[in-house]
């Protein structure tokens, strides 16, 4: 079983928890952070714009990094969970968009659209949205061939 690590990302300004995440590596974890913020076209979400001030103060290599627990890969999940709640219960402002875990349990009835049913135009929208060169794999080869 593979060893994963819990890790806090720690703003330099403040001095203040900002970020609980789960990684293999979370030292290559923290640079791909800053480089996917740095890459990012368009609106950014709360931890890629706290990163985008520390890029922009030139603060991005002083980010502190604290392992806080390694975890087998079967509990990183609740553990995460775990202590996502418990920085948010003593008030750190944390910038995690979820409450932890691999995804941001969006499905069935966490989805905000379950039950919900779309008009035949929004069906017609969203599909003429993806046509041709609108689609994310338009020109890619088809990885399933």
């Amino acid at each position: 079983m593979r060893k994963v690590y819990i890790y806090t990302l720690e703003c330099p300004i403040d001095n203040t928890i900002k970020y609980v995440g789960q990684s293999l590596n979370p030292e290559k974890r923290l640079k791909r952070h800053i480089r996917e913020t740095k890459n990012k076209k368009g609106k950014k979400t709360k931890k890629e714009s706290w990163i985008q001030k520390l890029i922009n103060l030139k603060l991005e290599e002083n980010i502190k990094l604290t392992i806080l627990e390694e975890c087998d890969e079967c509990d990183v999940d609740d553990r995460e969970i775990y202590y996502i709640q418990k920085y948010r219960e003593s008030n750190c402002s944390l910038v995690n968009m979820a409450d932890g875990g691999k995804s941001l349990r969006l499905r069935g009835e966490n989805h905000p659209n379950y039950g919900k049913t779309f008009s035949d135009d929004l069906k017609k929208k969203l599909r003429e949205g993806k046509i041709g060169e609108k689609n994310p794999m338009y020109g890619k080869p088809n990885p399933h061939n």
